[in-house]
């Protein structure tokens, strides 16, 4: 089954008594985000927020977004040192970002400031001992990544837009899920070989033509989102261990081979990439649980004759003409494939 995230319930600029609530709501194990989107949280508040930090860590996100009349001041951080989930994101401008440094419990952080001039930031020891990491987007895509050679404890990194030092992700022995956004051509992805334990690749926006400099031994989950100029996606027997595929938004992919070694593939999505004229190789998916397809150039008439793996319980295929999707999903049904999982 491909990696699903549970959704944390937020709570927008909390009253007191929700505050009250939230600890009973965590104990209860329900994960929670206790977010602002300005500066209305008293020292009080914060002293609640810290003490929650401090007793349940990385289960309550604590953000600070928005502040559209104002810049975040990152001193109020001075008053949640117990914090094990930190976000910072959302926001045009931050004050004294230099106290993330004080943050000696962090555990998950997210930073996402347009015009954050900070590039030596990930130098910060206390940083480098996080076990997720989510880089946005800045005006500048100043950040120097090569201090993350240093972040021993990584599993989860998303990264947009930065690309100075890049190559130091290679160091991250432990790193397990990749997302990388927004990562210009010129920029190659030959780093991505070094990570020995890489089972979750996601590649969206940017632009590239192809990404055969991609090898990921134990890679399970590969996902390419609307990535420009991209026409091959060939060689996937470089990811053995493949189980989920989904491909979007790829309007000059017009072939997919899948390969004898991709035979463990179980979900299979892709979705407008609309030159894509054929997916050969189906036959090779002896394990193939779910195919979905929508808005391709891949003949109805073709896809309906295909003889699927046994193991095939979800099957979809959509033209966006109502009329034709009916009549596929006529026939599906009539082969006993669900269209949703659970029947939903």
């Amino acid at each position: 089954m491909p990696h699903q995230l549970s959704v944390p319930t937020r709570i927008n600029n909390p009253s007191k008594e929700e505050l009250a609530d939230a600890g009973a709501r965590l104990e209860g194990g329900e994960g929670l985000v206790v977010q602002f989107d300005r500066a209305i949280y008293t020292s009080n508040d914060l002293k609640t927020i810290d003490e929650l930090s401090a007793r349940y860590g990385s289960q309550l996100e604590v953000r600070f977004y928005g502040h559209y009349n104002s810049d975040f001041d990152a001193k109020a951080l001075l008053e949640v040192p117990s914090v094990a989930n930190l976000s910072i994101d959302c926001l045009q401008s931050v004050l004294n970002v230099e106290t993330l440094a004080t943050l000696t419990h962090l555990e998950r952080l997210s930073i996402g400031v347009h015009n954050l001039a900070a590039p030596t930031l990930l130098k910060n020891p206390n940083l480098q001992t996080v076990r997720s990491l989510s880089l946005g987007p800045t005006k500048s895509n100043n950040l120097d990544l090569s201090y993350l050679s240093g972040y021993g404890q990584l599993e989860s990194l998303y990264l947009s837009g930065h690309t100075r030092g890049i190559d130091a992700i290679s160091d991250l022995a432990m790193l397990k899920s990749l997302a990388l956004w927004c990562i210009p051509k010129r920029t190659q992805f030959d780093f991505i070989g070094g990570v020995t334990n890489l089972s979750r690749l996601t590649i969206g926006l940017g632009g590239r033509d192809s990404i055969s400099e991609v090898a990921a031994p134990k890679l399970q989950e590969l996902e390419i989102v609307r990535v420009r100029g991209l026409s091959k996606l060939e060689g996937l027997d470089r990811f053995p261990e493949l189980t989920a595929l989904t491909v979007e938004d790829q309007i000059q992919l017009k072939h997919l081979d899948i390969t004898p070694a991709n035979s463990r593939l179980k979900h299979l999505k892709l979705f407008n990439c609309k030159t894509l004229q054929s997916v050969s190789g189906l036959e090779h998916l002896i394990e193939l649980n779910e195919i979905r397809l929508g808005l391709t150039a891949v003949d109805p008439a073709h896809f309906l004759s295909t003889s699927f793996s046994s193991n095939l319980k979800i099957c979809a295929f959509y033209t966006g003409k109502s009329r034709e999707d009916r009549r596929i999903r006529e026939a599906l049904d009539a082969r006993g494939y669900l269209e949703f999982r659970n029947g939903t």
